[in-house]
């Protein structure tokens, strides 16, 4: 060993040498082709056949209750008009009055989306007359409005406003502006309400019961009770004021009080809804149908020990006696629930004791599934998404 031949082996190096990139030595992967579209949607586009399977096993678009189903007298004036024959003036003005009346029936069409669509078909028919130089009747008109109203077709009833001052010659009236009040408040769109009802004294119009009742209504859709309080003192002391209008129904001076005990109802606030009907009735008002039934309602939504049969037995009974026989007043949900706290041979011994017929044509019997709007919404939701 010689000085200077042993070598100290030097540090291993902080980095590593990569091996060289080989390109002969890289895995080839198969290519993969996706359909026209991708990367734009969240799925593969499918084809026909798929899609076609997928609609089957999806809830239906169709409204619930068949309602989308063509009448016999539609389909026979439709049927006159692809003919080229023109239908008789009073039968247009029928079919539009039978689709007006259908959608303010809320105990037989539970479903605003049942309402909407006679509404929709009403509208659609009345349009047909105008084209056709038809002019509908003055009552047609009215129950026409009345179903925008009860729909929140406020661009609708707008609009109809609008077009019968040039065909009767008419300024608009108290009943007028009620209805866009109450389609603005159906819609939920409370300033909107409140303007219109403000805008009826440049028109030199009072408003009464019903506009007060459809603001509050308003309110009541979004949920902000204090406002409906407030509106119910505003109205409350315009009446003392003597500043309404006189009333088209004495019925209608406890409209505000329904709305405002509407709202208790669902909280089932038994102690507040009786107050407020207790006010209507204290202040001389001939209750309507729609006070008993808040009542009744009010008295099954109380749980546990504060719930008195005795009671729901009185209230039923109210409310079977003072039956208007204009149609079905029990939804089948709350029939049920009578029959659930009460005993269905208790409510059909009622019906048999304070109706004429034995309460036949009481109950609404065809009534679409509890979950049949959310299966709607869902089916259009897929077809959206799919």
């Amino acid at each position: 060993v010689f000085p200077g031949s042993v070598q100290i082996p030097k540090e291993a190096p902080i980095s590593r040498v990569v091996e060289p990139y080989r390109a002969t030595e890289r895995i080839v992967q198969q290519k993969v082709r996706y359909g026209r579209g991708y990367g734009k949607h969240p799925f593969l586009v499918r084809t026909w056949g798929e899609i076609r399977r997928l609609l089957k096993s999806r809830p239906s678009r169709q409204i619930p209750g068949q309602v989308a189903r063509p009448t016999k007298r539609e389909e026979l004036l439709r049927r006159e008009l692809i003919e080229g024959r023109v239908p008789d003036v009073e039968e247009l003005n029928r079919i539009v009055q039978v689709f007006a009346q259908r959608a303010r029936q809320e105990v037989r069409y539970p479903l605003m989306i049942q309402r909407k669509e006679y509404a929709k078909r009403a509208k659609g028919w009345a349009w047909e007359m105008l084209l056709n130089d038809m002019v509908p009747s003055r009552h047609t008109y009215k129950l026409l409005i009345l179903a925008f109203g009860a729909t929140g077709h406020h661009s609708a009833a707008r609009w109809w406003i609008d077009w019968q001052k040039e065909a009767y010659g008419k300024a608009t009236s108290r009943f007028e502006m009620n209805c866009l009040i109450e389609a603005f408040a159906k819609a939920g769109r409370s300033a909107e309400a409140i303007r219109h009802l403000r805008e009826m004294s440049n028109l030199g119009l009072k408003p009464d019961a019903r506009s007060f009742a459809s603001v509050i209504k308003a309110w009541e859709h979004i949920g902000n009770r204090y406002e409906m309080l407030r509106w119910l003192k505003l109205y409350l002391r315009a009446e003392r004021m003597n500043v309404t209008g006189d009333l088209m129904d004495p019925r209608d001076a406890g409209l505000p009080y329904y709305a405002m005990a509407e709202s208790y109802v669902k909280v089932a606030d038994a102690v507040r809804t009786m107050s407020l009907l207790k006010a209507v009735k204290d202040k001389g008002v001939p209750l309507t149908i729609e006070a008993y039934r808040l009542r009744l309602d009010v008295l099954l939504r109380v749980r546990g020990n504060r719930r008195s049969v005795d009671q729901i037995h009185r209230a039923l009974v109210d409310f079977v006696a003072n039956w208007p026989k204009t149609g079905p007043i029990f939804s089948q949900d709350l029939y049920e629930r009578c029959c659930s706290v009460l005993g269905e041979e208790r409510v059909v011994g009622i019906f048999a004791v304070h109706t004429e017929n034995g309460g036949e044509g009481l109950v609404q019997q065809d009534t679409p599934q509890k979950d049949a709007y959310q299966q709607w919404q869902l089916a259009n939701l897929n077809v959206a998404i799919s």
